[in-house]
């Protein structure tokens, strides 16, 4: 699949908006808009990490709902919050380690048209 319209991404940020909520400055449109605004290859290969943490982080929760709960460790809050912060954490250190490729297919296609690409339009309203 080729990356050549950035209307994808914005649909993308809109689904997980509710999971980057802690961290408005990483929002992933933002951080590609100054990427490719400033021409910046580290920060658009990290805009594509972050991007591919976050499928992993979904992949990973939708992965947990299929595993019953047994009880023994309790179900709670607390616990919900602690395992979906242990996955985004395994999301995050599986970007790092570059193992699915992903951000790295991302980062290679988005520099290739980085020149013909406009930034993504992070106002919904305009």
């Amino acid at each position: 699949m080729k990356v050549t319209d950035t209307k994808w991404m914005q649909n993308m940020t809109d689904l997980v908006k509710p999971d980057t909520a802690n961290k408005p400055s990483q929002d992933f449109a933002a951080i590609l808009n100054k990427a490719m605004e400033s021409k910046d290859d580290k920060r658009l290969y990290q805009a594509c990490q972050d991007m591919e943490s976050i499928l992993m982080s979904k992949v990973l929760q939708a992965m947990r709902q299929t595993i019953p709960k047994s009880g023994w460790l309790g179900d709670s809050f607390a616990m919900d919050t602690f395992e979906s912060m242990l996955f985004d954490e395994y999301a995050k250190l599986i970007s790092q380690s570059n193992t699915l490729g992903l951000a790295e297919i991302m980062y290679r296609q988005l520099k290739q048209n980085i020149a013909n690409i406009s930034p993504v339009q992070t106002d919904p309203e305009k």
